[in-house]
């Protein structure tokens, strides 16, 4: 049952972390939103949105899978999926979320953060606060024993699916080549070990040390009125208290280790397997003091013009590119899918040839007005799903970036800094099929 609830998202990346993959998602410190603290200490995010005829429902904690103390790897996914068991004279949150007419009911574990999603009508938000809160307050008190032994075999085989194939090997070796050593990002990927020895004593601590008043941020974006929504939360939200055991937190504990990120440590990986699908993928990472917003604008042109021109030649289709978004660390990355019986090493040129062209092109106030209408039109996109917007919300950021109209930046002189996309500077990923490959997912590092 709980294996249906993983998104397509978890499914390519939970394994390493989990990217808000959308070209041009403004930062959290961007929105226009009503933000607020109850004396608990959770936060608040309220985003009204009228032509809406339902409310997005984000509950997220503050405590992801770098969070898992050493050797028992997994615990943070753990958790999450013990908070949707129905325990003792308790019915569990998705059979509450079904009578309410709910949908887009999730919980995701990434790196920093585990959240929890619904989207339910407008006249259902009192039952959606209820719930989460109820999920907060209730805690693992009432799982037990057997329920947790299900629970664990369940994560236990999602980790099966997903971990021990060619897809997460890969994506352990871009994590090792983009992260420093030390840094918490590096920490061990779970395993079928450390699942194996999970109890529920250990989830229980876990959820008493990290789901915290003070670690939870609640966001709301939909059609609701603000001054109800605020009495819903006073009465269901205001009483949640942490429970016995926990250390008392600050957000800046989290943050040592914010933009630190240097060139990665090796220029390219090489992964071989049974895969059909062939792509290359490139990744930048974000350095301290660089504003990602600035570059949003002419990352989207790049994208773009790229994606046209390896659909025009046929070399590849199915561009996707976008901001990797982790709380310590940011990251552009771009991925093209090479169309079948196309070599993949005509990427790598295609993507250095719409750069250069980029780059050195004369860009009339004509074409640059239409790029700017382009990109307004995909940014507006980006925030009319009311969920999409609550996941953005909730997310945390040691580093705000300024907040600009990056829409402005595309000037002539700006395109010369898309230099900073040069593949030469980035983490080039290679995945190529080999029908014959005796270790599915072997990963080469290439100088």
């Amino acid at each position: 049952m709980f294996g249906l609830r993983l998104s397509l998202v978890r499914l390519a990346w939970m394994g390493a972390f989990t990217w808000a993959l959308t070209s041009n998602a403004r930062s959290p410190s961007c929105e226009t939103t009503e933000r607020l603290t109850l004396k608990n200490g959770i936060e608040v995010v309220l985003s009204v949105d009228p032509a809406a005829a339902t409310v997005a429902v984000v509950s997220s904690v503050h405590a992801g899978s770098r969070h898992d103390p050493p050797g028992y790897e997994g615990l943070a996914h753990f958790v999450e999926h013990l908070t949707f068991r129905k325990a003792v004279s308790f019915a569990s949150p998705l059979e509450l979320y079904a009578e309410a007419g709910a949908t887009g009911v999730n919980g995701t574990t990434s790196r920093d953060t585990t959240n929890y999603v619904a989207v339910v009508p407008a006249s259902q938000l009192e039952r959606a606060l209820w719930i989460e809160a109820r999920r907060l307050g209730a805690g693992l008190d009432l799982v037990d024993e057997e329920s947790a032994i299900l629970e664990r075999n369940v994560v236990l085989r999602e980790h099966l699916l997903r971990i021990e194939g060619p897809i997460e090997t890969g994506l352990n070796a871009i994590v090792k080549a983009l992260f420093p050593v030390g840094h918490p990002y590096q920490s061990v990927a779970d395993s079928r070990g450390s699942i194996g020895r999970l109890a529920l004593s250990d989830a229980r601590n876990f959820f008493a040390q990290y789901y915290r008043p003070e670690r939870v941020r609640l966001a709301l974006v939909g059609n609701f009125d603000v001054a109800h929504a605020k009495q819903l939360i006073d009465r269901h939200w205001a009483g949640l208290k942490a429970s016995n055991g926990g250390a008392p937190y600050t957000a800046a504990m989290e943050c040592s280790w914010a933009k630190r990120t240097q060139l990665p440590s090796v220029p390219r990986l090489v992964v071989r397997s049974r895969l059909m699908n062939e792509h290359m993928e490139f990744y930048w990472p974000v350095g301290s003091g660089e504003d990602v917003e600035r570059e949003r604008g002419i990352f989207s042109v790049f994208a773009r013009r790229l994606s046209e021109a390896a659909e025009e030649l046929g070399v590849a289709h199915g561009l996707s590119a976008g901001l990797g978004e982790l709380e310590l660390s940011d990251y552009w990355r771009l991925s093209l899918d090479i169309f079948p019986g196309q070599a993949l090493d005509n990427a790598e040129p295609l993507v250095r040839a719409t750069l250069e062209e980029l780059q050195g092109a004369s860009l009339e106030a004509g074409i640059l007005s239409a790029e700017r209408q382009a990109f307004e039109r995909s940014e507006h996109l980006a925030s009319i799903r009311p969920l999409d917007r609550a996941l953005q919300l909730v997310r945390r950021e040691c580093v705000p970036s300024a907040c600009v109209d990056a829409a402005q930046y595309l000037t002539p002189s700006a395109f010369v800094g898309l230099s900073r996309f040069d593949p030469g500077r980035a983490l080039i990923v290679e995945w190529r099929h080999h029908r014959k490959a005796p270790d599915d997912g072997a990963v080469e590092e290439l100088p």
